[in-house]
């Protein structure tokens, strides 16, 4: 029913989310032995020519006798089971085939684009769930890589005119599980100088293949170091000097399909073959130099980016481009890769849960004529930061703002191989003498290690409303509560306006007498780029969030 293009493509959505379903639930034996079937070795039958496939078997002595054994079965079973065994095999093919032909369909009437978004989302996850469960990848990775699904997606209208881009989010996803560190066949991850020494042999056949065939053209490609040739301007510079015909000649050469059958329905040009070289060859980060890169506390860009967003309106409806943890995965790292995404995207929902809150009762305005930041409202979980000493730290990209923060108290030089200093800390002070007792409590009870947030706010105009006519729910949180800067802190200390310890134990001050004090170690991410704090018009403007 799911090759059945005589139903309607919102029957198709619904089968296809429960094949979802299905291909994650492996665990069930009898659902591991219906769905094992559609993604066996025979899967191969389909490849661009029988040089690429035995070029693959070649590698690997038991995918070659799986092979053997998987044709003997055919060329002896009877017409009823030939007939099963064809459509086994060709499933997967035809679902990508017609996955395809929908991403390059023009809009019609008969076709509602909403439902083809749909569609096509849901088929991502199914590619994606495939690539990154260890049964189901060994063979389907080879098939898409031929098929260059990855190129397909990229180029096709729908990926650059998704509007809320959850298709490009699903497929930076499934680029991510498709080039993973492993080997499909045997399933042992690859060490960092295995993956470079895979990468360089691939750029190696390049050259001996532009420096045989194409050397009058290509001779400075064929003599490039790895390292500039690994990069996508560099070699995309290169093809450039290729005739289209050249171009296609290379492609065969190096073993890349160069046509789709005419169901697909999109011819392959020139942009299309320079990019699926391109995807081939050049250099990647593996998933740990990924991880490192990522930001574990948020700012007011990753808080309220659109995936993270997303995430928070999810209805089922729409899958979520964010890696799926279940009883099935890649390696240990992958776990843990996994767990991390999950935990950073559970974790931000929650703080940009509270900071929403705080916002709407601080009820922050601009005050006439002055045009300063008034809050008309309170929270208990915001205060004012009171006293800062002001430090001349210019803005990265602002000329006319300067920072303020409480005094900074130490900047550790960064560490060998690193940009960024090895620990900032800063002092900011609080006014506590207008809370209540229990509110004062709370925040003089902050210990070592608890997280803060450092948020800089300017008020909404009240003429805003008039202007959009009531329609502010069209704003984004950071329009709609003028959030401008977002950092977090890590508690060091607490003391009060003598400098002794505040909370309980022995040697410390029973309360802060109305001021208080934080000792704070800030991100040093962030310190680097420049934007310590904010660059905010007046003191009124920094508010702090526990």
């Amino acid at each position: 029913m799911c090759i059945d293009l005589t139903l309607p493509l919102s029957i198709r959505t619904h089968l296809l989310s429960f094949v979802v379903t299905a291909f994650q639930s492996l665990d069930s034996t009898l659902v591991r032995k219906e769905c094992a079937l559609l993604v066996s070795i025979a899967i191969w039958n389909h490849l661009s020519s029988e040089e690429v496939r035995n070029m693959q078997l070649d590698k690997y002595s038991q995918a070659r006798k799986t092979w053997r054994a998987a044709g003997k079965r055919f060329e002896a079973g009877d017409d009823t089971l030939k007939t099963r065994l064809r459509f086994e095999r060709s499933w997967l093919y035809q679902m990508v085939l017609d996955f395809l032909a929908l991403l390059y369909k023009p809009p019609n009437q008969h076709d509602d684009p909403k439902d083809v978004s749909m569609y096509c989302e849901r088929f991502v996850e199914l590619l994606t769930d495939l690539e990154s469960q260890l049964p189901t990848r060994r063979y389907v990775t080879f098939l898409l890589k031929d098929l260059h699904v990855l190129t397909a997606i990229k180029l096709s209208p729908l990926y650059a005119n998704s509007e809320d881009g959850l298709l490009r989010d699903l497929h930076s996803l499934l680029e991510h599980f498709v080039h993973f560190s492993i080997d499909d066949i045997t399933g042992l991850q690859l060490s960092r100088e295995e993956v470079r020494q895979l990468h360089n042999a691939q750029l190696a056949r390049l050259q001996r293949i532009a420096f045989k065939d194409f050397k009058e053209k290509l001779l400075i490609l064929a003599l490039a170091n790895f390292g500039n040739l690994g990069q996508r301007d560099e070699l995309a510079g290169h093809l450039a000097d290729l005739s289209d015909e050249e171009l296609i000649e290379l492609c065969k050469k190096l073993g890349l399909r160069t046509s789709y059958p005419k169901s697909v329905g999109f011819l392959v040009d020139r942009g299309f073959l320079t990019e699926a070289i391109i995807c081939v060859h050049e250099r990647r980060q593996t998933f740990q130099e990924q991880t490192k890169s990522m930001a574990v506390l948020p700012n007011e860009n990753t808080l309220f980016d659109e995936p993270f967003m997303r995430d928070s309106n999810y209805d089922g409806s729409r899958p979520l481009a964010i890696p799926k943890l279940n009883l099935q995965y890649l390696t240990v790292g992958d776990f843990l890769w996994r767990s991390f995404l999950l935990y950073r995207h559970e974790a931000f929902y929650g703080i940009r849960q509270n900071i929403e809150e705080s916002l709407k009762k601080l009820a922050p305005k601009i005050t006439y004529p002055s045009m300063e930041t008034s809050f008309h409202g309170f929270s208990k979980m915001a205060l004012t930061i009171t006293r800062p000493s002001y430090v001349s730290l210019s803005f990265f990209g602002t000329s006319s703002e300067m920072l303020t923060i409480g005094r900074i108290l130490e900047v550790l030089p960064p560490k060998v191989g690193e940009e960024k200093p090895a620990a900032v800390r800063a002092e900011v002070s609080l006014d506590l003498s207008r809370l209540s007792p229990e509110v004062r409590k709370e925040w003089e009870s902050l210990r070592p290690d608890d997280v803060v947030f450092l948020l800089g706010v300017k008020g909404t105009d009240e003429t805003d409303k008039m202007i959009t006519n009531g329609g502010s729910e069209k704003f984004s949180l950071v329009e709609k509560y003028g959030i401008r800067c977002l950092r977090a802190a890590e508690v060091v200390s607490v003391l009060d306006a003598q400098g002794r310890h505040l909370g309980t134990g022995d040697g410390r001050a029973k309360n802060s007498g109305g001021q208080c004090r934080l000792h704070l170690k800030l991100d040093t991410d962030m310190y680097q780029v420049g934007c310590i704090l904010s660059f905010m018009r007046s003191k009124a403007d920094m508010r702090l969030l526990g």
